[in-house]
């Protein structure tokens, strides 16, 4: 069962500014760029769907689920007219437990960890490893602890954007923020390959956004 409640309806021009925020401070296009053309890809936490926006054109396929309502409702109007769209609101952990084996090619949680309790993190990422292909891409983007200083600054841009100006999370909301090296860890014992993408130090930014690349 997933930890985060319901996003707060402020109105459409909160929504937007929200929406500017995430495409603002994360770097999504270089989580994009980690994914071929013509695939079947889940993304897991996937909000009013700006990463699926990035992706739509070139997808076989893309499913995404999220917890909240709300969001849901902005993506499904976003996609509307879009086929090879599915949007799905859920929990992400009931959902890929009624999920066939090995039914996607590419899974994506996008800065969704973090809102998950420690426990069913590794449940879902051994749900992910049991859903994914032969030969898949499972793709975490984190807000990696180290260097700390980074990760300072990143916990204190999330609490201006999420406790401050009170956009996209409700009061009460915490976050389980864990290692790269740790993450990766575990990916290879559920007979992942991974590779650690550091994108703050790639492309120097100051918030500590890192990719765990774990391909089966």
């Amino acid at each position: 069962m997933q930890t985060q409640k319901h996003s707060r309806h402020l109105g459409k021009i909160v929504d937007l500014l929200q929406t500017r925020i995430r495409q603002w401070i994360t770097p999504l296009n270089h989580v994009t760029q980690c994914i071929p053309n013509g695939v079947n890809v889940l993304e897991l936490g996937c909000g009013q769907g700006i990463l699926i926006q990035k992706l739509a054109g070139r997808m076989q396929h893309i499913t995404g689920v999220d917890y909240d309502p709300r969001k849901c409702q902005l993506a499904l109007e976003l996609f509307k007219d879009s086929p090879n769209i599915t949007i799905i609101k859920g929990d992400i952990l009931e959902y890929l437990r009624n999920t066939p084996t090995q039914l996607y090619d590419i899974i994506i949680l996008a800065d969704t960890l973090a809102s998950i309790t420690m426990e069913n993190q590794d449940t879902i990422l051994e749900e992910c490893s049991r859903v994914i292909q032969e030969k898949g891409t499972l793709i975490l983007k984190i807000m990696d602890v180290t260097p700390r200083y980074k990760y300072k600054i990143s916990l204190l841009v999330a609490s201006l954007v999420y406790k401050v100006l009170r956009l996209s999370i409700s009061d009460g909301q915490r976050f389980y923020h864990r290692s790269s090296t740790t993450l990766a860890t575990k990916l290879q014992s559920l007979g992942f390959t991974t590779t650690i993408l550091p994108l703050h130090q790639i492309h120097y930014n100051p918030l500590s956004h890192t990719v765990i690349l774990g391909k089966k």
